[in-house]
Formats: structure tokens, sequence, C-alpha cells
């Protein structure tokens, strides 16, 4: 069995195989907004500096909210459990 080199041209033909088949990529290209992050934007948006800088920046603020959000809830299951936990000792102690 022989191994075969995955080369440019069958990551090109791989990639206009999955714009056919996925409807979602058609008109969207891959953009590095970080080290090692790309998605996937519209091609206007793409192309116009302005308007990418602008839907960056939303989506690093739509980002960092998020995250507060999810330390927020963090946060209260974190207190809820220790809540929880206490009751619980107070009630053993009490039994013996």
């Amino acid at each position: 069995m022989s191994r075969e080199s995955i080369t440019e041209q069958h990551k090109r033909e791989a990639r206009l195989l999955a714009q056919q088949r996925q409807k979602g990529l058609r008109n969207k290209v891959k953009v590095q907004v970080d080290h090692n992050t790309w998605i996937y934007l519209p091609k206007k948006l793409a192309r116009s500096k302005r308007k990418l800088k602008a839907y960056l920046a939303a989506r690093a603020e739509r980002i960092r909210e998020k995250k507060d959000q999810e330390e927020q809830i963090k946060a209260g299951r974190i207190a809820r459990n220790k809540a929880t936990a206490k009751v619980r000792r107070l009630k053993r102690r009490s039994k013996k």
C-alpha cells in the first residue's frame, strides 16, 4: 500500500467541495482573528477593512460579555454548593 501525500491542489479541491456541499460556507471566506483561531465571514464583510474591524470589535465585546456571564453563573453555583454543604454538615452534627 503506497502513501500519497496531500498537496495544495488536494486541499483546494477539498475546500471547494466543502463550500459546494455546505451551503453556509458558499459566500464566505476564512479569516484569521487570533493566533490559532479562524472564522468564516461573508465576502462583503471581509473585503472592507472598516467593516471587518467593526465586526471584530463587536465580536470581542460579545465574547467578553459571554465570559463575564459564565463567570457569574459559576460563582453562583459555587456559592450555592458551599451553602448546601454547610447545611448538610450542620444536620449531621445535630444528629450525633
